[in-house]
């Protein structure tokens, strides 16, 4: 069994892998993190025979935390995004330092899968629009406030406004507080989405297949005809293969 663990500014997200297929996967929430957390989660999701371990984060002192498998595991691999030579990703076209290994571990595993010019439209704690050629080239990204995100600043900044459940109102214009601000939101966000996915196609000059990734991808997704694919597990999907390029390193 290999374990892929991606680590983000909001969660944790670990799969385990046999035969080149993710069979679970379980999150632990950043801000709660600890080295014994992650490995209870391993007893808890019944987890054995782990014959390697690949790490992407995006938070520094979570990594060096992580450190600490190379030892508890020191007769497998355990390859870290980091600390590998070989990416699979051309990011020659961006500024390297910047690039966050969750954009370019999505990318990896979405050109495995489709094989095509790809924009993946994440939704973590960013929303992210990063687009990706069929020959492994990574040509940028935009990167917008989290759904979640701005609804918690808006709730923590307006004291009169509640907290809410992110979902459709059945019409933009509303008459209570509660639904004016789903429908803020909800409709808010998706149509800045789909004029997105508009002008992002009108920069390049070849086709897209559009996936979303994240929390709520599949939410938003349903009300647009622009996404092709919801993946869940694209990073982890892209980590599983970083670390069969890389295992013997």
């Amino acid at each position: 069994m290999i374990i892929c663990i991606d680590v983000g500014n909001t969660n944790l997200t670990i799969g385990a892998y046999e035969n080149g297929a993710c069979v679970k996967s379980w999150r632990i929430n950043s801000n709660d993190f600890s080295y014994d957390k992650l490995l209870l989660s391993f007893d808890d999701n019944k987890i054995s025979n782990i014959q390697g371990i690949c790490v992407g984060s995006v938070v520094s002192n979570i990594t060096d935390i992580l450190q600490e498998l190379k030892n508890k595991y020191s007769d497998i691999p355990v390859v870290f995004y980091n600390e590998v030579e070989d990416i699979i990703m051309d990011i020659s076209r961006v500024n390297a330092k910047e690039v966050g290994a969750d954009i370019v571990l999505n990318g990896i595993g979405g050109i495995k899968k489709y094989n095509d010019n790809l924009l993946i439209i994440d939704f973590g704690t960013a929303t992210t629009f990063d687009v990706f050629t069929k020959n492994n080239v990574f040509c940028g990204t935009s990167i917008a406030p989290g759904v979640n995100l701005s609804l918690e600043t808006l709730v923590a900044k307006a004291s009169a406004l509640p907290d809410i459940k992110i979902e459709p109102t059945s019409k933009v214009i509303c008459g209570n507080t509660v639904e004016c601000m789903q429908s803020g939101i909800f409709w808010g966000y998706l149509n800045m989405i789909n004029g997105m996915i508009n002008q992002i196609e009108s920069e390049f000059d070849f086709e897209f297949t559009v996936i979303a990734t994240g929390g709520l991808a599949q939410s938003y997704s349903k009300y647009t005809k622009k996404i092709s694919h919801v993946e869940k597990n694209l990073a982890l999907d892209g980590l599983y293969i970083l670390f069969e390029r890389n295992k013997k390193i």
